[in-house]
């Protein structure tokens, strides 16, 4: 018997993201759920994480601050970046408090969903990455980066890094230090493939 219920979850995102955000949700649960299924890892974990990894992305500035508060989060290392990647963390912990929801594959799928971050599991990854390259998505080049997901996770992992860092060097934005670093970690690796 399983332990979550995606219909609830559907049904709660549903009513509290925009249509936009919802079918982006849901398209997210699907891809990562088909690259769980294609490495190995728990679908339905996937799925939850997918479906749960924006739940509080349309809230403000001040509900992320909130709902972080109320948890040993320290502010210290967002105070530079942007509050929109707080979603992640914060969503970590609403979903965490919310849902009683308690395995770390899926809150940390969640909480690094937009940063990544140094030493991250395979499951981060394929949340990260299902985010990145989830149906709706139509920038140029996707479908290279879609087929890439099942050649090599780390490669889409790290396109998407240098996608983000670049995108914030664009418009003169702070980059989070766990974006570096993951992009840091993944490089010295091909590096060493050579």
């Amino acid at each position: 018997m399983s332990n979550y219920d995606c219909d609830f979850y559907r049904e709660f995102i549903k009513n509290n993201l925009s249509e936009k955000r919802y079918i982006h949700c849901l398209n997210v649960a699907k891809k990562a759920k088909e690259l769980a299924e294609f490495y190995g890892k728990d679908e339905e974990k996937a799925e939850v994480a997918g479906l749960l990894h924006d739940v509080v992305k349309e809230k403000s500035f001040e509900e992320h601050k909130k709902i972080l508060e109320e948890t040993f989060f320290s502010f210290d290392e967002f105070k530079d970046v942007s509050y929109k990647v707080l979603h992640g963390p914060a969503g970590k912990e609403f979903v965490k408090k919310n849902f009683n929801i308690s395995d770390e594959e899926i809150l940390n799928g969640i909480r690094y969903h937009t940063t990544g971050r140094k030493d991250m599991t395979l499951f981060e990854k394929i949340i990260f990455v299902a985010d990145y390259i989830s149906e709706e998505r139509d920038w140029n080049g996707v479908e290279y980066v879609r087929n890439l997901a099942k050649e090599d996770i780390n490669k889409a992992v790290l396109h998407k890094l240098c996608k983000a860092i670049s995108n914030c060097v664009m418009r003169h934005q702070c980059i989070h230090i766990d974006t570096f670093s993951a992009y840091n970690q993944l490089t010295n690796e091909k590096k060493e493939e050579f």
